[in-house]
């Protein structure tokens, strides 16, 4: 069962930022007020939402070590 569970969530690809994303739990959350949310959660959490945007910027990493013929 434990088997099934774990192939079925890794191929929904369910993420931390899609559950969170998801009907805007974020911010219902923050709204909810029944857990405080700490400034620094609140950097943290909504800087994991949007990595990976290519607007924020992005590094592109290049070995020097291969031939690039």
């Amino acid at each position: 069962m434990v088997n099934t569970i774990t192939k079925t969530i890794a191929a929904a690809m369910l993420t931390f930022k899609l559950i969170l994303n998801l009907n805007n739990n974020w911010d219902e959350y923050k709204k909810n007020g029944r857990y405080p949310v700490r400034d620094v959660e609140i950097k943290e959490v909504e800087k994991m939402l949007v990595c990976m945007d290519p607007e924020n910027g992005y590094s592109i990493y290049i070995c020097s070590l291969i031939d690039p013929q």
